[in-house]
């Protein structure tokens, strides 16, 4: 769950903003878009058991694995989503703005 709020904050919402100085302007979270849980969709979660047969509890290091996929899948959608106004080439974050500057 972490891991899909991630991917969809990095793909939609988490933007730095600098000014003409190169200075940052985003000076705490009160600035910053992060995901809250009323921006995450319904999950399902679907368990699949494949233990390793090289440590004795069976378990797979996975690190941040669940953040990978999200954003790239939701960049595709979009870029699916806009390729018949010619736009073939998108950056993240895709914001609503984004969106709307687009259509």
């Amino acid at each position: 769950m972490g891991g899909l709020a991630q991917g969809i904050g990095e793909a939609l919402m988490e933007h730095l903003i600098y000014d003409n100085n190169d200075q940052l302007l985003i000076g705490s979270f009160m600035d910053y878009a992060i995901p809250r849980a009323s921006d995450i969709p319904p999950l399902i979660i679907a368990k699949m058991s494949d233990p390793t047969p090289y440590n004795t509890l069976g378990a797979r290091g996975v690190g941040e694995s669940g953040a990978i996929g999200i954003p790239v899948a939701i960049m595709n959608a979009a870029v699916d989503a806009f390729c018949s106004l010619g736009k073939k080439e998108l950056q993240m974050p895709i914001t609503s703005q984004t969106f709307w500057k687009l259509l």
